[in-house]
C-alpha cells in the first residue's frame, strides 16, 4: 500500500496544490457578481420560479423587454438548480457545484492524457502532469471560486474532445464515441452559445496537420457536423427552446456584441493569454532546452493539435470587442497539455533517477502541503474573501426586511449589482426604483435624511434604510 503511495507522489502534490489554490476562496462568503448572478437564477429556478427555457431572477428584473433572464442559454441555471434542490440555499451550494465541477474536468484531462499514452505505462502514470499545469493558471483557479458559466462549458468541451480522441483511436468512420461527443458539444452550446461551438472543428484540425487518414477523418468530421445540426433542429422543434434560443442570439448576443462593448483593443484578449499562461511557458521552455541539449528523439505531433484546440477556443476573442479574461477558461485545459507534452521528458528524466532519499522528501513535503491547504481551507470557513463591508449591510437588510420583499432605491443603487445580486441570492429581496411597489426605502448614507419616511437602521456601512 505504501508503494503505491509512493508511486502516487505528483497526484498528492498535484491534489494539494489544487486544494490550496481553490478551496479556501471557495468556502469564503462573496463572490464575483456574475456567478452570483447564476446562482440566484438556479436557486430561483429549484424553488419553482421561471422555467428552464425561461429561468427567472428577481421579481423586478427586466431586459431587452423581457421580465425572464434570457443573458445565457440556460443549461448552466438548469444544472445547478438540481444542486439547489438537493442542498438547499445553503451559501455553499453553488460552491459544491463548483467543486464537483472540478473533480469531473480533472477526471476528463486525466483521461485525456491516458487515452493519448494508451501504450506507454510510463507516461501514463504522469496523468497528474497536465492536471498541474492547469490548476495553477490564476485565471483558471480564481473561476473556480466565483461559480462562472466557463467552468460548466469547459467541462463538456472537454468530454467533445475526448470523444473525439476515442473515435479517432477507432479506427472507424463511425462509433459511437462521435455520438457522444455530439451530445457533449450540444451542452456546451447550451452552456454559452456560439463560444461553446469550437470542438467542432477538433477533428478538422486533427487532419490538418496529417495526423491521420485524411479521408477516414474528413467524412467523420462531416458526419458529426451533420449529426450536430440534425440534434440541434430536433431540439429547436420544441416551441420553448426555439423561442428562448431565438430570443437569446437576436435580442441579447448580437445587441452585446454590437452596443455593450468591454474593451477598446480586441487584442487585449490575447495579452491576457499570454500572461495566464506565462509559467506554463517558462516550464515548457526549460524543458526544451533539457530536449535540445540531450538531443532526445522526443516528437509527439498530437502536441500541435492540442495547441490548435486551445487556440481555436480563445483566439476567435478578438472578433469581439466583448472581452473578459476569464472567457479563456475553456481553452486552458488544452494548452496545459500540450506544455505537459514539453515538460514530460524532463519530468520522465527525474523519475528515472535513483534519488530514493530525495524521492522521500519530496513525498513528505508533499504529504505536508496537503495537510497544510486542508488546514488553511477549514481555518477559511465563515470567513469573507471579497466585499466584506458590503455582505454585512445584506445580512443586516435581510434581518429587517421580510424575504421575497421589494425596496425602493436611488437608479444608482439599482444598478449596484453586488448589492442587488446578494440581496437576491440570500433574502429574495429585489431592488426597484419605482415609488409605489415598496414598503422600505434604502439609500446611501451620503443622501440627506427623509423627512416623509422613518429611518429604522442607520448603522449600516455604506446605505440608510428607511420604513415608508
Amino acid at each position: 500500500m505504501f508503494k503505491k503511495f509512493r508511486i502516487n507522489t505528483g497526484w498528492v502534490f498535484t491534489i494539494a496544490t489544487g486544494i490550496m489554490l481553490i478551496c479556501p476562496g471557495l468556502v469564503q462568503d462573496g463572490m464575483f457578481m456574475d456567478g452570483q448572478q447564476y446562482a440566484c437564477v438556479a436557486k430561483q429556478l429549484a424553488d419553482g420560479n421561471g422555467t428552464f427555457w425561461f429561468p427567472h431572477l428577481s421579481a423586478t428584473w427586466t431586459k431587452a423587454g423581457s421580465s425572464f433572464f434570457m443573458e445565457h442559454p440556460p443549461l448552466v441555471y438548469g444544472i445547478q438548480s438540481f444542486y439547489f434542490y438537493v442542498f438547499g440555499s445553503s451559501l455553499y451550494t453553488e460552491r459544491i457545484y463548483d467543486f464537483s465541477i472540478l473533480i469531473l474536468s480533472t477526471i476528463l484531462i486525466l483521461q485525456i492524457w491516458v487515452s493519448i499514452f494508451r501504450e506507454n505505462e510510463a507516461l501514463k502514470k504522469l496523468s497528474w502532469l497536465p492536471v498541474l499545469l492547469w490548476l495553477i493558471i490564476p485565471v483558471n483557479f480564481w473561476a473556480f471560486q466565483h461559480n462562472i458559466h466557463e467552468l460548466t462549458l469547459s467541462f463538456f468541451a472537454l468530454g467533445a474532445v475526448l470523444g473525439w480522441i476515442k473515435h479517432i483511436q477507432s479506427n472507424k468512420i463511425w462509433s459511437w464515441y462521435l455520438f457522444i461527443s455530439v451530445g457533449c458539444l450540444l451542452g456546451s452550446f447550451l452552456c454559452k452559445g456560439i463560444v461553446g461551438l469550437f470542438p467542432i472543428i477538433v477533428g478538422c484540425l486533427y487532419v490538418i496537420l496529417k495526423l491521420e487518414s485524411w479521408k477516414r477523418l474528413m467524412i467523420s468530421s462531416l458526419i458529426y457536423v451533420v449529426l450536430f445540426f440534425v440534434v440541434a433542429m430536433l431540439l429547436l422543434l420544441d416551441q420553448q427552446a426555439y423561442e428562448s434560443l431565438s430570443y437569446y442570439i437576436k435580442e441579447r448576443l448580437w445587441y452585446r456584441v454590437n452596443e455593450e462593448p468591454v474593451v477598446n483593443n480586441r487584442w487585449i484578449i490575447i495579452g491576457q493569454l499570454a500572461l495566464n499562461l506565462a509559467p506554463l511557458i517558462l516550464l515548457a521552455a526549460i524543458s526544451y532546452s533539457y530536449i535540445k541539449i540531450k538531443k532526445l528523439n522526443w516528437k509527439y505531433p498530437e502536441m500541435q493539435w492540442f495547441i490548435l484546440i486551445g487556440l481555436s477556443a480563445s483566439v476567435p476573442l478578438i472578433l469581439t470587442h466583448v472581452q473578459r479574461n476569464f472567457y479563456l477558461v475553456p481553452s486552458l485545459p488544452y494548452f496545459a497539455i500540450s506544455c505537459a507534452f514539453f515538460i514530460v521528458p524532463l519530468v520522465h528524466y527525474l523519475n528515472k533517477k535513483p534519488w530514493d532519499k530525495l524521492k522521500k522528501i519530496v513525498q513528505t513535503i508533499s504529504l505536508c502541503f496537503l495537510l497544510i491547504a486542508l488546514a488553511v481551507t477549514a481555518f477559511s470557513i465563515g470567513k469573507t474573501k471579497r466585499d466584506h463591508l458590503l455582505l454585512q449591510d445584506v445580512y443586516q437588510i435581510g434581518q429587517i426586511v421580510p424575504e421575497n420583499s421589494v425596496v425602493e432605491v436611488s437608479k444608482t443603487l439599482v444598478e449596484n449589482w453586488p448589492l442587488q445580486m446578494y440581496l437576491i441570492r440570500y433574502f429574495n429581496i429585489a431592488l426597484t426604483s419605482s415609488t409605489e411597489e415598496a414598503d422600505f426605502y434604502l439609500t446611501e448614507k451620503s443622501v440627506s435624511f427623509k423627512n416623509d419616511k422613518k429611518l429604522i437602521n442607520d448603522n449600516l456601512n455604506y446605505y440608510q434604510l428607511f420604513k415608508k
